[in-house]
């Protein structure tokens, strides 16, 4: 009864928190049920209105009339039930059972779940004392457990040890045992959005409301059902007239222009706080990622046997705006790539290593004029490469990512999970880090300490040696551009010698994720400068067809290469198998290694629909969680030989019929009229590029000059795969002229 008094009082005193046109909560049903879930209780039905509660890179990629929540809850204690939907997203839903025990939640599995739901559930031990809110912003020191003190119980201030405390002298406690279901099903965002609703949205919302319950005690304590009902009655007539007078936004567009809804800032206040809504805004996520890791992490324990480190270098250009927030981007490909090896490599658990390198502080001001201009891309805008590597901070970004990134290479290597190190490197960029990573890798100078790989740690992953000397290097025409001052300008302060400073490894791969270096370096080769080779390094060029900052790097390397498709990064369908390694083979001279370069990433066609304001923010996360970028990192490292072409020798003879079934016509007098007529079949001959829409056109008819065509009836598309049978792919019926199509 008390935690049902607690609820009422604190959805009374939080309706003065719903602040804001737009805003705010409406309880439209309010009433007892029975026979429902946990038996008979109270059910509530509100809709929350959350345009400005929501990120805006979330925001701004649903319809206006989306930015509501439904929320249903069947309130029987001790079992509680709250669902969460949208009317307008049919693929977003949040279910949360609460079951309440007078226990220290030391119950294992009160909710009685089997099989993968038991195997794959996260359990987040969740303290409203010591647990602290997301954003240092949001701390209230009247909230505080630890300091307040009820005037009409004398419960608290809390101390830090208040479970064992309980525990030990027999004193009363409670435990809510939650069962939260996250699905939110949209292509790009889904990882991220689920992770924020979970770590932020749910977590966080729970862990403030349980400290406004408990400090709130003085006000709902001694209250009587009839006043629970009357504060229900209250709160909902308040939240109907706040609603009542907000007014409906008067945009055409079904889109919220993400910078339309906020207030205005001043200066550089508001774009920075724009571009920090772009990560999660989660202090705690560390608590929850340590234990979705707890089966996949990478322990010091396992020094020895780490056989692949990935490097990744991302944009972290609004530092001191993040720091006290968790680097989310570089997390997701983390969690990507070690969920693929738990499902379909569990050789690899244990042997991945991950460093993390943060890039271009050095850029804030630069980015912040960007933004000021250009608001709809953001950060995210082609031109950001022509302008960071025309800025005078240029040198120190470079020079600041090299230290970086050497500093956090030795302590790995004087860490226990570095130490005897001889694996392979894998190096990641992202639009920014990736063209600092390349600036990086062009200073191989006669100081960078060389990185043998003499074999992999278990028997089972294919060997393979490589062995860096120490090599005299001189400085390419790219350096000269660098530093040349009557071309650019140049930090004057940093010494040439710096400047040159080395990585104090060599990646043997390298995977730039919608980098836009192609405009830097034809930039350049405007200028005279030809790119030069990237030595001991496979480069891989991996984007979106749709991406602004996506460009193709082989044409800049040699104009004949125009005339080849950029080469499709395979599908990753949930298993190992399904991922081939097809990259195509060219002279290697004409490349920067023996692959080809560019590979473009499968995007649904529906994504361009999206506004401008969205698509750049959703493309640049689904680099960081798609499962077909982990899939092909992995499948470097596992199969980096190369692919030799399909030998046809020894393929048998493909056979000259396809057995058929008797035919079944459509319409009974068509067999009668064709009887006497000889067919005159006519199709497309089609060369079906990957990656390009393969469509097959084709007429039947029948008799000299086309007599009769062949309507309405089913015609049968065969393929043959090499070496293999045909099979049927599609069964369709002509049009009226005796015309089909196969897509």
């Amino acid at each position: 009864m008390i935690v049902k008094f607690a609820k009422a009082e604190h959805m009374k005193k939080s309706r003065q928190e719903s602040s804001g046109e737009g805003n705010g909560v409406e309880i439209i049903i309010n009433k007892p049920y029975n026979a429902g879930p946990g038996g008979s209780g109270q059910y509530t039905f509100k809709i929350y209105h959350i345009g400005n509660k929501i990120p805006v890179w979330l925001r701004s990629v649903l319809p206006t009339n989306a930015l509501e929540a439904h929320e249903e809850a069947w309130n029987a204690f001790p079992y509680t039930k709250t669902r969460y939907s949208s009317p307008f997203l049919d693929r977003f839903n949040i279910e949360v059972e609460t079951k309440y025990y007078n226990d220290a939640g030391n119950q294992e599995n009160v909710f009685e779940l089997t099989g993968d739901e038991l195997k794959n559930r996260v359990v987040d031990v969740m303290d409203f004392v010591n647990d602290a809110l997301s954003s240092s912003y949001d701390y209230v020191p009247g909230e505080d457990p630890k300091l307040y003190c009820s005037k009409k119980t004398g419960r608290g201030p809390l101390k830090e040890d208040w479970i064992e405390d309980c525990i030990k002298n027999g004193k009363p406690i409670m435990c809510a045992y939650k069962l939260c279901k996250v699905e939110f099903r949209f292509w790009g965002l889904q990882t991220r959005a689920e992770r924020w609703i979970h770590n932020y949205a749910l977590r966080n919302t729970m862990l403030r409301a349980h400290k406004q319950a408990w400090v709130w005690q003085d006000e709902w304590d001694g209250l009587t059902l009839e006043d629970v009902r009357e504060l229900e009655r209250d709160a909902a007539e308040h939240l109907s007239k706040l609603m009542a007078r907000s007014s409906v936004s008067s945009s055409s567009s079904i889109y919220f222009d993400c910078m339309e809804g906020d207030p205005i800032m001043d200066d550089s206040q508001s774009l920075t706080k724009w571009y920090s809504e772009i990560s999660l805004n989660d202090d705690n996520e560390t608590l929850l990622l340590s234990q979705i890791e707890q089966n996949t992490t990478m322990e010091a324990n396992t020094a020895s046997n780490i056989s692949l480190l990935i490097i990744i270098f991302y944009n972290d250009i609004f530092s001191d705006v993040s720091t006290d927030q968790n680097v989310t981007d570089p997390t997701s490909l983390r969690l990507t790539i070690e969920k693929q090896i738990s499902a379909d490599y569990e050789h690899l658990k244990g042997h991945v290593h991950f460093l993390q390198i943060s890039c271009g502080q050095e850029f804030a001001d630069t980015a912040l004029h960007l933004i000021s201009i250009a608001p709809t891309y953001g950060l995210l805008h082609p031109s950001l490469a022509l302008l960071l590597s025309s800025s005078q901070y240029y040198f120190e970004a470079v020079r600041n990512t090299l230290q970086r990134a050497n500093e956090a290479y030795n302590q790995f290597m004087h860490s226990s999970a570095g130490r005897n190190f001889n694996g392979e490197i894998f190096a990641v960029g992202d639009y920014l880090g990736g063209i600092l990573l390349h600036e990086c890798l062009k200073r191989s100078g006669n100081h960078c300490q060389s990185h043998q790989i003499v074999s992999r740690h278990f028997s089972n992953l294919s060997t393979k040696s490589h062995i860096t000397a120490n090599e005299n290097e001189q400085e390419s025409t790219e350096n000269e551009w660098m530093i040349d001052g009557n071309k650019l300008h140049r930090n004057l302060s940093v010494p040439l010698t710096e400047v040159q400073e080395s990585l104090a490894f060599r990646p043997i791969m390298t995977f730039l994720l919608g980098c836009p270096l192609a405009f830097v370096l034809i930039h350049r080769k405007f200028h005279g400068y030809e790119a030069q080779p990237l030595e001991y390094s496979q480069l891989f060029n991996m984007y979106y067809s749709i991406d602004a900052c996506g460009a193709r790097l082989e044409p800049v390397l040699n104009p004949q290469l125009s005339m080849l498709l950029p080469v499709n990064v395979p599908r990753y369908n949930g298993t190992a198998d399904a991922v081939e390694n097809n990259n195509s083979m060219l002279d290697s001279s004409l490349l920067w290694g023996n692959h080809r370069i560019d590979h473009i990433l499968h995007c649904p066609h529906a994504m361009i629909t999206l506004p401008s304001s969205a698509l750049p923010n959703v493309l640049h996360t689904s680099y960081w969680e798609s499962d077909d970028v982990a899939a092909f990192i992995l499948k470097q490292f596992l199969h980096s030989e190369s692919v030799h072409p399909v030998n046809l020798t020894n393929i048998a003879k493909i056979p000259s019929e396809i057995k058929l079934g008797p035919a079944v016509w459509n319409k009974k007098r068509t067999k009668y009229k064709i009887a006497n007529l000889a067919p005159s079949f006519s199709g497309n001959d089609l060369i079906c590029v990957e990656g390009i829409e393969q469509v097959i056109h084709a007429r039947f008819c029948y008799g000299p000059m086309d007599l009769v065509a062949l309507s309405r009836e089913n015609i049968s598309a065969y393929m043959r795969p090499t070496g293999g049978d045909w099979q049927l792919i599609k069964t369709d019926i002509t049009d009226s002229h005796g015309r089909i199509t196969f897509e």
